[in-house]
């Protein structure tokens, strides 16, 4: 049910009440009245007849005198007049005949009061002329009082249509700025988030519009960086491509290219009449070698696509391995994990493997652009606080810190591929990167991810 139509109901029903009200305010008020007026009608006219009746027994001919009389009194307010034959004990006045409206107004007023009559006897001596009957009749007040209440109805429906035609342009003039928010949200709906709103209306509506102009500028740059992020993320892809295709040129081709040559010199070696078994030894050896080193890349490769550590060890266990591994090939560096997850956590395999890249990728920036002595690594979960992203709804977010003492970060953060794809992954999470300059003079960067079933 529209707006429009609950407030005419609500006016509809307050006038129904008021014009009731009112009529029954008149019904009330009109018993007195009436039984007032009839009553002082009828003694008026009784005194009126009892005078004239001194005359009409001197005349000639009282009974046309009588007659006369009752038929001027038939015009008289509030009472019936009747001529009773001369013995009549019974007073009995006719009621004229009246319309049914009149007749359910007198049983809603006096309906439980019988008329008052009187009868005048006129006698002469010994002779008796008959009496004129006068009882008490309330139509002509109830007449009256048809006519008030019908004016009472009468106003209150014109009151009623001139309220129903304001209230629909009042209300059709505040909707209509409904309207547009309504096809502007439509708009919104179907993906053009390109709307300029100039609703102008009531304080409420206006705060309305500002807020769906608002919602649609963030739509409007969601959308463009979420083509922005799908056209990173295909850059991304590419550039991991070519970084795997780089590594495999540059470390395997050349292994490669020695075995090939040092199973070719053997393949010759053995073809001769009489080989240098020696020398096939020897070959035979490097050619192991080779094969070693190209185990040792193809392990290093396979550890970049998808730690092994990871999925067999856990998290935790993973970081402690890649800590390890880290210290035995940068022994000059200090470096020092702490990771501080609950033992009964379960991360998916998305959360896990961001944070592991997260802490290898702070570890290749600390080495090769930063040129840290000391690095710090700590992970932990904590209390959801006002560093959270926005939309984070969990209790408890996963906080990955990374400090060193390099020599820092410029003012002007340049996202390269590393940084960038740090980036990528924490926001698809729904999480945030904040970059900074650390505590002991290099960089510090704080990750912070929501727990897996946090986001709604």
């Amino acid at each position: 049910m529209s707006i429009q139509i609950r407030l005419n109901a609500v006016i509809a029903a307050l006038l129904i009440f008021c014009l009731a009200g009112l009529v029954v305010t008149k019904l009330i008020q009109a018993r007195p009245r009436i039984l007032t007026e009839t009553t002082n009608m009828l003694s008026f006219t009784k005194d009126y007849i009892e005078t004239a009746r001194t005359g009409i027994l001197a005349s000639p001919d009282p009974s046309t005198r009588m007659r006369e009389l009752a038929t001027r009194l038939e015009d008289a307010r509030h009472i019936e007049v009747a001529l009773l034959p001369p013995g009549e004990a019974k007073i009995n006045v006719p009621q004229t005949p009246q319309p049914t409206t009149l007749q359910w107004l007198e049983s809603m007023t006096i309906g439980d009061v019988d008329p008052q009559m009187i009868a005048i006897p006129f006698k002469r001596g010994m002779e008796d002329f008959g009496s004129i009957a006068i009882a008490t009749s309330p139509f002509n007040k109830l007449r009256e009082l048809s006519v008030a209440i019908e004016d009472i109805i009468v106003t209150g429906l014109l009151l009623a249509l001139a309220a129903f035609g304001l209230t629909s342009w009042v209300i059709w003039r505040a909707l209509r700025p409904v309207h547009e928010l309504c096809d502007a949200i439509a708009l919104m709906e179907a993906g053009h988030y390109d709307i300029d709103l100039t609703v102008s209306g009531t304080p409420e509506i206006t705060a309305i519009s500002r807020s769906v102009e608002s919602l649609a500028s963030a739509l409007r740059k969601a959308q463009r960086e979420n083509a922005n992020l799908s056209i990173r993320l295909i850059q991304l892809q590419d550039d991991e491509r070519r970084a795997i295709a780089r590594e495999l040129h540059d470390e395997l081709g050349p292994h490669l290219y020695a075995a090939r040559v040092r199973g070719t010199a053997m393949k010759s070696e053995l073809a001769k009449a009489e080989p240098d078994i020696s020398s096939t030894a020897q070959m035979a050896e490097k050619l192991l070698e080779e094969i070693n080193t190209l185990q040792l890349v193809n392990r290093r490769v396979l550890h970049q696509l998808a730690p092994a550590a990871l999925r067999e060890l856990g998290l935790t266990e993973a970081l402690q391995d890649l800590a390890d591994r880290w210290r035995e090939e940068h022994s000059t560096i200090n470096l020092t994990l702490s990771v501080g997850l609950p033992t009964d956590m379960s991360l998916d395999e998305t959360t896990e493997l961001t944070i592991y890249r997260i802490v290898q990728e702070c570890l290749t920036n600390a080495y090769r652009h930063a040129h840290a002595s000391n690095i710090a690594v700590e992970i932990m979960t904590e209390p959801f606080g006002n560093n959270g992203p926005a939309q984070l709804k969990s209790e408890k977010v996963i906080r990955a810190t990374v400090i060193d003492d390099g020599k820092g970060m410029s003012n002007e953060i340049d996202f390269g591929y590393g940084l960038r794809g740090m980036q990528e992954r924490i926001t698809a999470l729904g999480g945030k990167i904040i970059i900074g300059k650390s505590s002991i003079g290099g960089t510090e960067l704080l990750a912070i991810l929501p727990l897996p079933n946090s986001l709604g």
